[in-house]
């Protein structure tokens, strides 16, 4: 489950129905140009999910957070996290690649691809999707902060892109904000 949640992390029936015009303009891509607004420590903040696996472990998770460094090569970002799964902390780290505006990760067998969505200030949202073990399709929306809350206003504006992409609300996981997150030295397996 640790090797999965990890993965899953890297990397798609709502409450209203956000108007066409609205979705286009909520789910527009970060520009390629501006990759290096992602470099950083973020706090997994928001989470959703259209796979029952996957949401599981989501409402499992008390706190996670991503660090996503440069590396020597101009298209590959190191990807480091930490999640407080069931009381333990686990890590993981996997090489992030892009092409354009989208990327790719891929850890014990699993891929994922996604993009990177414009958002607020200080916030990081992930659309990834990808294939789980036995071949198990999932997609996924994910917020980021670099602080534990963010301002209501911008949680409301995530959750629109949410509903633009038929997400049940409310999101399977969502940050206390209080949870202690795990240390950059303290894991339990991974």
């Amino acid at each position: 489950m640790c090797a999965l949640f990890n993965v899953v992390l890297l990397a798609l029936v709502s409450m209203g129905t956000a108007d066409p015009e609205d979705c286009k303009h909520l789910l527009q891509p970060l520009a390629p140009g501006n990759q290096q607004t992602i470099f950083g420590k973020w706090v997994f903040l928001e989470g959703f999910s259209d796979n029952e696996v996957v949401s599981e472990i989501l409402r499992n998770t008390s706190s996670s957070w991503i660090q996503i460094s440069p590396t020597s090569e101009n298209e590959t970002v190191l990807l480091d996290q930490r999640n407080l799964i069931e009381g333990n902390c686990m890590n993981s780290s996997a090489n992030m690649t892009f092409s354009k505006s989208s990327f790719q990760v891929t850890h014990d067998n699993i891929s994922i691809t996604g993009h990177f969505l414009q958002t607020c200030t200080d916030c990081l949202a992930i659309m990834h999707s990808g294939d789980l073990m036995a071949g198990v399709h999932f997609q996924a929306l994910y917020i980021f902060g670099k602080n534990k809350t963010l301002p209501h206003s911008d949680l409301e504006h995530f959750r629109k892109q949410a509903q633009c992409l038929k997400y049940a609300q409310p999101a399977p996981y969502s940050y206390s904000g209080v949870t202690e997150l795990c240390s950059e030295t303290e894991f339990a397996c991974c």
